[in-house]
């Protein structure tokens, strides 16, 4: 049939089988027939189960990188592992897809960042929305629109804490990607304060939300609300451009909408349907088979982790923080 892909898929290895390592390794096997799970590097008891038939199962992420018939990996770990297995990854040559926050601090941000460049390394980090349909929609229609004035945004749940990362930095790489890209820029300072809780206990310490406030230079700024201390599920992006504000709701009846300058009504724009981590995986999937240099994901990667320990500074100080 046209259109049809008639390519042999590429034999991707997994490293990690958690929660979200299980989500990549589901969406890798029924929605991107590029990519065909060929290893996986897990310690739980389920992993053949969840890898699939076929799929060879280790117990130790470094025999990936020695087998010599892999032709990409994913990486979904703790971020506090990225800095080894990621670094380990990318010094092997084998194009990488790991999972945000690229890493906890700025030290470890920049050695994988400056890994990429050496080796001139295939390598993504997952901010998810920036391949969210209604994300590339709004970012198409503001091509050459004039510069962004503001974003809005909340994004987060009523999970229960990590163990290993603050609800600050597990929920806001997402969005503070998004604003980068839309905005075209760094912001230069980030002020962060907590919000009261939605969910009971109210003064649960383990849950927590966020609101951060980017200032950018000409003026333009971005407030976002971030944390597992809400009531509901929430992903949800107003953008202000110069000519027109768009309204993102994920799960709305109208996940996206857009008003025109002057105008109250919002009108509904379509998407297509395609989940943001299918895509992501799928747009990796051609950057293997291109071949070529594709690290700017983890210059953006470096970018949100500077926001972040800026926005972790604001939080104790109370003060904004200039992004070093």
């Amino acid at each position: 049939m046209a259109g049809e892909d008639h390519r042999e898929p590429l034999r991707a290895g997994l490293v990690g089988l958690g929660r979200w390592g299980r989500s990549i390794a589901r969406t890798v096997r029924e929605e991107v027939p590029a990519l065909q799970l060929h290893r996986v590097a897990s310690g739980n008891a389920q992993a053949q189960e969840i890898a699939g038939e076929g799929c060879h199962v280790h117990s130790d992420w470094r025999e990936l990188l020695t087998c010599g018939d892999l032709d990409a990996i994913l990486l979904a770990v703790p971020a506090r592992l990225h800095r080894e297995i990621a670094g380990a990854v990318i010094e092997s040559g084998i194009p990488l897809f790991m999972e945000k926050p690229m890493a906890l601090n700025v030290a470890d941000a920049e050695s994988l960042c400056a890994l990429g460049r050496s080796a001139q390394a295939i390598a993504r980090v997952d901010h998810v929305d920036l391949h969210n349909p209604a994300v590339v929609r709004i970012r198409q229609e503001l091509n050459g629109k004039g510069p962004v004035r503001s974003i809005d945004g909340r994004i987060g749940a009523a999970y229960d804490r990590r163990a290993d990362i603050t609800p600050l930095w597990e929920y806001s790489p997402h969005f503070l990607a998004v604003s980068i890209e839309l905005m075209g820029k760094m912001p230069t300072t980030v002020a962060a304060r907590n919000l009261p809780r939605e969910t009971e206990p109210y003064d649960d310490p383990s849950k927590e939300i966020v609101a951060l406030d980017l200032d950018f230079e000409g003026g333009a700024r971005v407030h976002l609300e971030v944390g597992n201390g809400m009531r509901d599920k929430t992903r949800e992006m107003t953008v202000q451009g110069a000519e027109t504000t768009y309204r993102y709701v994920d799960r709305g009846r109208v996940p996206l909408s857009r008003a025109a300058a002057g105008e109250e009504a919002f009108q509904p724009i379509a998407v297509e349907p395609t989940l943001p981590l299918t895509a992501a995986i799928r747009d990796f999937a051609e950057a293997v088979r291109r071949g070529d240099p594709d690290f700017a994901g983890l210059e953006m990667g470096l970018d949100v982790v500077r926001i972040l320990d800026a926005a972790s500074r604001a939080q104790v100080s109370g003060k904004p923080e200039a992004i070093g």
